[in-house]
């Protein structure tokens, strides 16, 4: 073979191996931008699925809280359940 011809094809496998290089080196880097993505959003699930769950811990409670008992007079209990079909006794009571 020539010397030009040698010449010619080690510098055309060197360009070759330098694009490979730069080529996999872009993609690792896209690689890490990908997992960084999928990182924040696991993230923000698991903050969601978290703020979920304390707001249906919050409505749990609310939903369980016991009627306060009113302080009434025998008197005044006896009108209020005379009275239960009406509808003054409920907000007076």
């Amino acid at each position: 073979m020539k010397m030009k011809d040698l010449r010619k094809r080690i510098r055309r496998l060197e360009k070759h191996l330098r694009e490979g290089s730069q080529k996999l080196a872009e993609l690792k880097r896209s690689l890490e931008v990908a997992e960084a993505v999928k990182a924040l959003k696991a993230a923000r699930k698991s903050f969601a699925r978290a703020a979920a769950a304390r707001i249906a811990e919050a409505k749990k409670l609310a939903v369980r809280k016991a009627k306060r008992k009113l302080n009434l007079s025998p008197e005044r209990r006896a009108t209020c359940s005379r009275d239960e079909g009406q509808v003054g006794c409920q907000k007076s009571c």
